[in-house]
């Protein structure tokens, strides 16, 4: 370096340097100053530009240091900035070739360094550097050394990520690579723990963009992001603050197109685009020999995949003649499977080979290997007469998990057949309820096996049945255990005597068909369903409820009346005179139905909307769902209420294969036992008839709900008068009425989905004459406000508005195979002809069953409120609204933390 000027002054030594390759700067030290050592390395990719050691003052000396603009500005003496500048002034390696400072920052910026070793041109812009291992958060000129410090400068990044494919559709993930720099070497390895997001531009804040999904890279430095819609993304770093992003292409699938997966267990070896095509594809067997099948088929699909990708092999693809058909014998991903390949098209199972399978595009088809259905028990091993649960599971292939099946099942008990093995004897049966379980004992020891009848009863679960350790002193007959005895038997409870709470019903049922009050007229349709009243009182109920929407205002009313049709087998979509699932949707922002504050009303939308075709891999069940999930306190509650809780309960299972629902209702199980009380009920007897059916939804038998030797059903059924109705006869007229609407399904264990008969979901959905209104919208800006669901009714008769809660019950209901009802459309003349469903009558040895789909499933009662006797509950039965005094007074119950606020719907 050339020194130009060196001047000494009373000992303060001033330095002015010119670097042939840099620039000026003017030094002010103590001609003595204790000094530090640093050792800095300046690095180009592998090539390593400068190694030494830097000497600085370790006082509050101070240096200033020049821009290659011409600012001058002070700096410390002991800045790492200060040590480059002194160390660039000494040596012929590098030379700092712009420098620039900003003084709304008040620091300086390294652009260039000019590096011989590297480039004549000067390498700028992208200058990083670290202090014993670590990336300080401050500028070069902030940063201020200590003895001994290692510093590396190098130029380029410290994370760099690639993306493949950079072109994808809705579902299929993309894999981000994602590498870290090692400074010491100049070597890339991956880099595990890193967040990759998925972002898209923010107008109103260009430097913010707007994350859609992130990401986390595993060991090997992969993150998988996957985006649920079409649109043109950018992916980067979040430590990176997104500052330098890739852009990803997610475009639409086109018409000929199909996604197709595959997997094996934890191997999901290949999931792709693929195509397919009208006419015929010609398909070679292993052996050789050739066919032809449909170019549109689920096997041309996995062909062209096949052929395509080398993530995968159909190793073995048979041919057989007899039945026309090819046979997926193996498929070969990390290693080869055989014998067990299944396959399933946007989630459902079909029945023909996939050869024969026609798609149309667009679909998701699942190749997987495993059976798509299998029975698990609560234990495989139970004594004689000891009660077990038995759960229908589907597999999920996307997951590779099982979840409760959504469908109506039949899981059967077997034992061998000595005369055909293929044909098992079948020793017990019973259909699933909404948990997809049912309950069994069986009084004869052995080995039997448990399976599902419509799989054939494969495949199946062992299963040991032992004689008790115990066995009653007397022989010959069954005795009933204590329910402190510990025995393997369940304790037996009272029972609600149903056929009397039917006609206590239909004796105050007017003469048009309704009840006194809107609300309690859809209750009656769900208890008239489950217990099977009389056919005339159903067919007048029906016809009033499919023709009469007066006093519907809130998303909980139609919510709650869609329910009692669907019960009563009416068509929701339009088969009265209002669509009502369509006018439930207009309360739906995308997030949650009808008001944010409430959650009731979201709980309440999954029972008419599960029951209309609308399953779990629905974004607007999903979305629900979440808010509902959302919404649970830390005590396993819903709003501290058991009402409210056993209400999310029951609406929970129905999707228990989404994420977090399964937690959810383990937390809510253990807030419900710890609300049990003595008497074996739960807080009066509207709590204790939802609760029931939250127990009945979980699949639990009584010998778990009982305390002091009682249970919910005694409870329940210590509540029912000589006229078959329950509650005491001074009771308000209204609240008699409303606890035995509850308790009715209550006690037969049913759920309320168990009630509603299912639809299906037209192609488009609309409103017969006289529903325009469908179309308004509805939640989305009416004042009025829903209050929250509780099985406690008000002794206002004008409560209409009260909305819907979720129930569930544990009693058991034996039936002698009722017929499907058919589909009934109220706008014509009631239909005369209506297949009966035999009344269902309580038999203790019957296992908890769910009828099948086509039985009628009968609706919750709506949610009501309590007679102000019970101060835990509080009659708040009008419209209230939003605004003034209506919104003080729902902040005045929210406030509270009472059960007031469950009330208010």
């Amino acid at each position: 370096m050339i020194f130009m000027i060196r001047k000494i002054i009373a000992g303060f030594v001033t330095v002015s340097l010119l670097s042939p390759m840099g620039f000026g700067i003017a030094q002010e030290a103590l001609a003595e100053p204790e000094t530090g050592k640093a050792t800095i390395t300046i690095r180009h990719g592998t090539t390593i530009v400068w190694t030494g050691e830097a000497s600085f003052p370790l006082s509050d000396a101070t240096t200033t240091i020049s821009s290659t603009s011409g600012d001058a500005v002070s700096a410390p003496a002991r800045s790492l900035l200060s040590a480059l500048v002194a160390t660039d002034a000494a040596e012929n390696e590098f030379a700092i070739s712009d420098i620039a400072y900003f003084s709304s920052f008040d620091s300086f910026l390294i652009n260039c360094i000019t590096a011989p070793a590297v480039s004549a041109e000067p390498q700028c812009h992208n200058w990083q550097y670290v202090v014993n291992d670590t990336y300080p958060q401050v500028g070069t000129d902030d940063y201020l050394l200590q003895d001994g410090d290692t510093v590396f400068l190098y130029f380029g990044t410290p994370r760099r990520f690639s993306v493949a494919p950079e072109e994808t559709v809705p579902t299929i993930p993309v894999h981000v690579s994602v590498e870290e720099y090692d400074y010491t070497d100049g070597s890339w390895h991956p880099l595990s723990g890193s967040t990759v997001g998925a972002t898209l531009p923010n107008s109103a804040e260009p430097w913010n963009p707007t994350v859609v999904k992130t990401a986390t890279s595993d060991e090997s430095g992969i993150a998988s992001i996957k985006l649920d819609s079409a649109d043109t993304y950018n992916i980067g770093l979040a430590e990176d603050f997104y500052a330098s992003t890739t852009p990803l292409v997610v475009r639409e699938l086109a018409e000929s197109e199909v996604i197709v997966r595959i997997r094996n267990g934890d191997d999901l070896a290949y999931q792709g685009v693929t195509t397919i095509a009208p006419g015929t594809t010609t398909i070679q067997t292993t052996l050789g020999t050739s066919h032809d099948v449909s170019g549109s088929s689920a096997l041309t699909a996995l062909w062209n995949a096949d052929q395509a990708s080398e993530k995968f092999s159909i190793s073995d693809l048979q041919y057989f003649d007899s039945y026309g058909s090819f046979y997926i014998r193996c498929i070969t991903l990390a290693a080869e499977a055989c014998d067990n390949w299944q396959y399933a098209v946007n989630g459902s199972t079909p029945g023909v080979g996939a050869d024969s399978y026609t798609l149309s595009g667009g679909e998701q088809v699942f190749f997987f290997f495993g059976y798509p259905r299998r029975v698990s028990l609560s234990d495989n091993e139970v004594a004689v007469n000891e009660s077990f649960t038995a759960t229908a599971e589907r597999y999920v292939p996307l997951s590779n998990s099982y979840a409760p099946v959504e469908e109506s099942y039949t899981i059967g008990i077997t034992e061998t057949n000595p005369d055909d093995p293929f044909t098992p004897l079948e020793i017990a049966t019973s259909s699933v309820n909404a948990s997809g379980q049912a309950t069994f004992s069986l009084s004869i020891a052995g080995n039997y096996a448990v399976g599902i009848q419509e799989d054939f009863y494969f495949p199946s679960t062992a299963l040991a049945v032992t004689e008790a350790a115990a066995p009653p002193s007397s022989g010959g007959g069954s005795t009933d255990e204590s329910p402190g005895g510990g025995g393997p038997g369940t304790p037996t409870s009272a029972e609600v005597n149903v056929g009397s709470a039917l006609a206590f019903l239909v004796a105050v049922q007017n003469e048009g068909g309704s009840f006194s009050t809107s609300i309690l007229s859809d209750w009656a349709a769900i208890a008239f369903m489950a217990g099977n009243a009389s056919q005339n009182a159903k067919d007048i109920l029906r016809q009033y409820l499919g023709t009469n929407s007066t006093g519907l205002s809130s998303v909980t009313d139609y919510e709650r009346r869609a329910m009692a049709l669907m019960a009563l087998g009416v068509n929701p979509y339009r088969g009265a005179s209002i669509d009502y699932i369509q006018k439930i949707l207009t309360y739906f922002d995308g997030t949650q139905f009808g008001d944010i504050s409430l959650v009731n009303d979201d709980i309440f939308a999954l029972f008419p909307l599960r029951s209309a075709g609308y399953g779990a891999g629905d974004a607007t069940i999903q979305q629900t769902t979440a808010f509902v999930l959302s919404k649970q306190r830390a005590d396993g509650s819903w709003e501290g209420s058991v009402d409210l809780t056993a209400a999310a309960m029951q609406a929970l299972v129905q999707v228990s294969s989404l994420d977090g629902v399964a937690q959810a209702l383990e937390r809510a199980r253990t807030y419900l036992h710890s609300k049990q009380q003595t008497s074996g009920g739960f807080e009066n007897g509207q709590s204790t008839s939802w609760a029931l059916q939250a127990i009945a939804a979980l699949g639990d038998s009584m010998s778990s709900w009982t305390i002091n030797g009682k249970t919910p059903e005694d409870y329940l059924a210590s509540l029912q008068q000589t006229d078959g109705g329950l509650e005491t006869m001074s009771t308000d007229p209204h609240q008699r009425l409303w606890s035995t609407e509850y308790a009715i399904p209550a006690a037969l264990g049913r759920t309320w989905d168990s009630v509603l008969q299912d639809f299906t979901k037209p192609s488009t959905s609309s409103a017969l004459s006289g529903s325009g209104s469908t179309q308004a919208s509805g939640g989305q800006t009416t004042t009025s406000t829903t209050s929250a669901a509780t099985s406690t009714p008000p002794t206002n008769s004008q409560a209409s508005t009260t909305p819907l809660v979720l129930g569930i019950s544990t009693s058991t209901v034996s039936t002698s195979s009722p017929q499907a009802i058919p589909e009934i459309i109220l706008m014509p003349p009631v239909v005369e002809k209506k297949a009966t469903v035999e009344k269902a009558t309580i038999k203790k040895d019957a296992p908890k069953q769910k009828m099948a789909t086509s039985t009628l499933p009968v609706p919750p009662p709506l949610a009501v409120l309590p007679p102000p006797s019970n101060t835990a509950q509080v009659a708040a039965a009008g419209n209230v609204e939003t605004s003034g005094l209506g919104s003080k007074v729902f902040g005045f119950f929210k406030k509270l933390g009472s059960f007031f606020y469950n009330l208010l719907f």
